[in-house]
């Protein structure tokens, strides 16, 4: 800006090309304010590259309705109208901002206003088509195409229908490429066609498009024959990954990487086949291929699979005598094979040395928690979350459910109260599950339902609402405890909340009334459900009310009072 300031005082008037540079400069610093300025305050006729410059600085910033505005200024002015590429710039901002009507608009634009829309045009719309799964309207577009389509444009439609599983189609479009002598198949449509193959099991096809694409002159590249070997090993054909893989040692060009290995590593491990990978991994490093941190922790992640963890270690040795460091991911895949090996307390003594290594494993504390709970040992995951509250972690709500999971699952639900209430202390709320967890199993347990009321009001407190499944614990815990005048006053509260309360807890609640002889109650509590649960199917819990009535022989005694 200095420079135009010293052009205008010297006399020379900025021309078109100055213009535009300035324009194009503001544009890639982010700086839009100062492009609407310079381009309002142009002293010389604007061309065509100065629109379209400006509507695709807005379109990288998805500002649409400044670009629109420009759009229309350029209209307006009769001598530079909007070509191709203005509406191709258009198409290509709404495409990548994932806006496919507003694209399909430009589209329509462009031909009301007599511009043919040309290659990229289609293929950003068949691109965008394909991405959303319309591969109908894609297919329907790419027929009705007024120019010749590009190797894009096949390449998208073949991609779209080998995602779709269309077989035939995508063979279909891959003829009539290769009848069109201005577009032959590229290594991208062959990479395409083998991954699609690849992806349905069908070695076969992915092996011939590899045999057509080298008799058609195009030879194989480091993604092809990945993509290759990847797609075998996910289907767990080793046999046809190591043919891929003897062919690319015969290739001078085109040599097995580190990546072609450790595709191959991570398939044998994910398959059990672990002395195959330790093969590969050999192989690999004889061939002066360094392993890399994904291929040993596959190889980690395989042998805790097959309980070798005493191996484990000594691979983490190597795995840093090559200079290649461990991370997240190799200490969670050994505390994983700890845990399966059910050893947590070991993998709580590796958790330490994490710790201690700079790492911060929250996920970790997660697995052997619940690991814990598995084994039935409370004692030890209680440890654990001190120990995170110690180290001032942020304790996760989920942590806390499985410990108050373990508690109960081991018989020990009043042990679960405490840690259930020093869950804020400690930096974590509990949610609706961990009140649930507690409450339900203390109303299993004769006499402690004072302990659940002081539960539920802390619960309520705390903005959570008591549902159906709570509700029916609740009265089966005041049944349980002879409290029937509770459960009755619980089970009204439950109708008022607009709960649909179960025939199995229905069930409880009368047949505890019928035995206390509180005939005329279970009456008056079924015509009150009735009333206020109109969804319900009232016969069954009528038949619910006689059955218990008949048991308790106060059959008679209710007809009585019905008559009265």
């Amino acid at each position: 800006m200095k420079c135009m300031s010293e052009m205008k005082k010297q006399d020379c008037e900025p021309n078109m090309f100055t213009y535009n540079a300035l324009i194009h400069g503001f544009f890639n610093n982010g700086d839009t304010k100062s492009t609407q300025k310079v381009f309002d305050e142009m002293t010389c006729k604007r061309d065509i590259i100065t629109y379209n410059t400006m509507i695709h600085g807005f379109c990288k910033t998805s500002d649409f309705d400044s670009a629109r505005q420009v759009l229309g200024r350029m209209r307006e002015n009769k001598d530079c109208l909007p070509d191709m590429v203005t509406y191709t710039t258009l198409i290509d901002g709404y495409y990548k901002k994932g806006e496919l009507e507003e694209a399909m608009k430009c589209m329509s634009e462009t031909e009301k206003q007599g511009s043919e829309p040309n290659q990229i045009s289609y293929s950003i719309l068949i691109h965008c088509l394909c991405k959303k799964v319309d591969v109908k309207n894609a297919q329907k577009m790419f027929n009705e195409m007024i120019c010749e389509p590009n190797v894009i444009t096949y390449n998208t439609m073949i991609h779209g229908f080998f995602k779709m599983g269309d077989f035939d189609s995508a063979r279909r479009v891959l003829v009539r490429m290769t009848e069109s002598r201005d577009c032959l198949p590229d290594r991208i449509t062959c990479t395409i066609l083998i991954d699609g193959y690849c992806k349905k099991g069908k070695s076969e096809g992915a092996m011939k498009c590899m045999y057509e694409m080298e008799m058609h002159g195009c030879e194989p590249d480091v993604i092809t024959y990945s993509t290759m070997i990847h797609g075998f090993c996910r289907k767990g054909n080793f046999d046809s990954a190591w043919r891929v893989l003897g062919q690319r040692r015969e290739s001078k060009d085109c040599l097995p990487d580190s990546v072609t290995y450790t595709t191959l590593i991570d398939g044998y491990c994910k398959k059990g086949k672990l002395e195959k990978a330790m093969k590969c991994m050999s192989e690999m490093e004889k061939l002066g291929c360094e392993p890399n941190l994904f291929g040993y922790n596959a190889l980690i992640h395989g042998l805790c699979l097959s309980g070798q963890i005493g191996e484990v270690k000594e691979m983490v040795t190597k795995m840093r005598l090559h200079c290649v460091k461990d991370d997240m991911v190799t200490h969670m895949t050994i505390l994983k094979g700890l845990c399966i090996e059910g050893r947590p307390d070991t993998a709580t003594k590796h958790l330490k040395d994490i710790v201690s290594l700079g790492m911060k494993p929250e996920v970790a504390y997660v697995v052997i928690i619940n690991e814990y709970r598995k084994l039935r040992k409370p004692d030890g995951a209680i440890s654990l979350l001190k120990e995170i509250n110690m180290r001032g972690l942020e304790l996760s709500v989920s942590c806390f459910n499985r410990l108050l999971r373990v508690l109960v699952e081991n018989g020990e639900p009043e042990r679960a109260i405490f840690p259930l209430k020093e869950m804020h202390q400690m930096g974590c709320s509990p949610n609706f599950f961990s009140y649930n967890t507690v409450i339900c199993s203390l109303c299993d347990m004769r006499g402690r339902m004072g302990e659940v009321e002081e539960l539920v009001r802390d619960m309520l407190g705390n903005g959570h609402e008591l549902r159906t499944n709570l509700y029916g614990c609740i009265i089966k815990g005041y049944c349980e405890d002879g409290n029937v005048n509770m459960a009755v006053q619980t089970f009204c509260g439950t109708l008022d909340n607009n709960n649909i309360f179960s025939l199995e807890r229905f069930s409880i609640l009368i047949k505890e009334l019928c035995a206390k002889g509180m005939v005329v109650e279970s009456e008056r509590i079924f015509d009150y459900m009735s009333k206020k649960c109109t969804v319900v199917d009232v016969d069954s819990y009528r038949r619910v009310v006689d059955e218990h009535l008949c048991l308790s022989g106060r059959r008679k005694e209710a007809l009585d009072s019905e008559a009265n």
